[in-house]
């Protein structure tokens, strides 16, 4: 499949017209310039689900703690923060382990 970039106006006029095709991209092409996230890796999610289990009680981290785990994780303070309001909404994390 195939994604289709507009163009400008100009361009979609010439498509009506001539009948010519718009100029498209492959996936790989757009992937290539940062179009998909990544996920976080296994040892990274390993480390935020040490931390939430061990405070099922409050699952809230204090920023010191956000500034550590962004630390041994290699994410940003967003992204942990971001982690763990996602895990508690979704309830991905078993709360009994």
């Amino acid at each position: 499949m195939q994604t289709c970039i507009d163009s400008t106006a100009a361009d979609e006029r010439k498509i009506k017209i001539t009948g010519k095709r718009k100029r498209c991209e492959s996936r790989k092409e757009i992937r290539s310039r940062g179009g998909r996230r990544e996920n976080h890796t296994p040892e990274q999610v390993s480390v935020l689900v040490k931390w939430f289990r061990k405070h099922i009680s409050h699952p809230y981290p204090q920023a010191k703690d956000k500034e550590r785990l962004s630390k041994k994780t290699g994410l940003s303070l967003d992204q942990v923060q971001h982690w763990y309001i996602n895990t508690r909404m979704r309830g991905h994390v078993c709360q009994c382990c």
